[in-house]
């Protein structure tokens, strides 16, 4: 999920069509790659921001976002929450 994935090169190692892998994979999951790939680094921005002192950029470059400015767009998008917000808010609430 860290790393620059793009559906044309998976699916060209498999010698299926985009289609059909987009097809398969969202019977089997119930969404589709693309998102299934933004919920898959976000869930792990999500660990990285609770249980690291790294920084946002830190965070966003580990999972796969160069731009961290994006990065905390598509965070807010699935979380409700900017990356620094969702730290301070989970960790107010822990009691750490």
């Amino acid at each position: 999920f860290a790393e620059d994935l793009h559906l044309e090169d998976i699916t060209r190692r498999f010698a299926v069509s985009q289609y059909y892998a987009c097809r398969l994979f969202k019977e089997q999951t119930g969404i589709s790659p693309m998102k299934y790939l933004i919920r898959r680094r976000v869930g792990e921005a999500q660990t990285l921001l609770l249980a690291t002192e790294r920084s946002v950029e830190e965070v966003a470059a580990a999972v796969g976002y160069a731009n961290p400015n994006y990065f905390s767009t598509v965070f807010s998008r699935v979380v409700g929450l900017p990356p620094k917000r969702y730290r301070q808010e989970s960790t107010w609430a822990s009691g750490a």
